[in-house]
């Protein structure tokens, strides 16, 4: 009985907490989630993969990075497959990237500050000079072979693995978490909170593909060069965005700046 009513107080807490993000009020909602965080078990392994996807999926809603403009232009062109099996792989190394950040935390809080700047400025550049392409020859995009599954996962993994800004993302999330008690890390919060990364990410892109199927492939298939260089142009002010907050003070640990959770910082994917 006990038990059945603890479950029930910690489901009561996660609804509140839901309805209370849903309206903006994040220190209400932080505040539920801290409680919960608070109750042994099984649950604070949840809270890590609630955590991961909901995260993700805030992050993923502004689609300004490579691998969403690949998907994207997938989707435009009625090539769901291919859309689909692009987005798993880079939802993979995301969440890959995010669980080894959250395993080894007390690592990544000793260099938190270099690790954001770091991969800030090298984001910037890798984002400017793809954005620059986009910008001049927004067929790039339309000319990169994705035929069958190996082709789709490889273009997926390296628009990923290749975008350092998902580095300083992570590190800022995980740190401003652990920063507000709703995070310890370790081997087993650590992969639970990148599997709610994947998820996050792949129930975003799966919408997307999903809702590709609205239109004719034949009639959006005319907007993929405009598109591609939205895109850049995107792309470029994000690059010099980027580079700025390199070295304006918002690269200080989390930690030390108390950021709140249900915010994650808005870099290129």
């Amino acid at each position: 009985m006990g038990s059945a009513r603890a479950q029930g107080a910690g489901l009561a807490l996660l609804a509140a907490l839901l309805v209370g993000c849903a309206k903006g009020e994040h220190q209400v909602g932080v505040q539920l989630v801290e409680q919960v965080a608070q109750t042994p078990g099984s649950w604070r392994l949840l809270l890590a993969l609630l955590l991961g996807f909901g995260l993700s999926l805030l992050g993923s809603l502004p689609m300004t990075g490579p691998l969403a403009l690949i998907v994207l232009d997938r989707v435009v062109s009625g090539q769901r497959r291919s859309a689909f099996w692009i987005a798993c792989s880079g939802a993979l190394v995301e969440g890959v990237i995010a669980a080894a950040i959250a395993a080894f935390l007390p690592l990544v809080l000793e260099h938190s500050t270099s690790i954001v700047r770091i991969a800030r400025v090298s984001g910037a550049a890798v984002i400017f000079a793809v954005g620059l392409v986009l910008v001049f020859r927004p067929q790039t995009v339309t000319q990169l072979e994705t035929q069958n599954k190996n082709q789709s996962l490889m273009v997926g993994f390296l628009a990923t693995s290749l975008n350092p800004t998902l580095l300083a993302t992570w590190t800022i999330a995980v740190t401003a978490l652990h920063a507000n008690g709703l995070l310890d890390g370790g081997y087993r919060e650590g992969p639970l909170f990148g599997g709610g990364v994947v998820l996050g990410v792949l129930a975003w892109f799966g919408a997307l593909v999903l809702l590709g199927r609205l239109g004719s492939p034949e009639r959006m298939n005319r907007y993929r060069g405009a598109l591609g260089r939205s895109v850049g142009v995107l792309l470029l002010l994000v690059s010099v965005l980027t580079f700025l907050r390199a070295f304006d003070g918002s690269d200080r640990g989390p930690a030390q700046k108390q950021q709140m959770p249900g915010q994650p910082p808005l870099e290129a994917r």
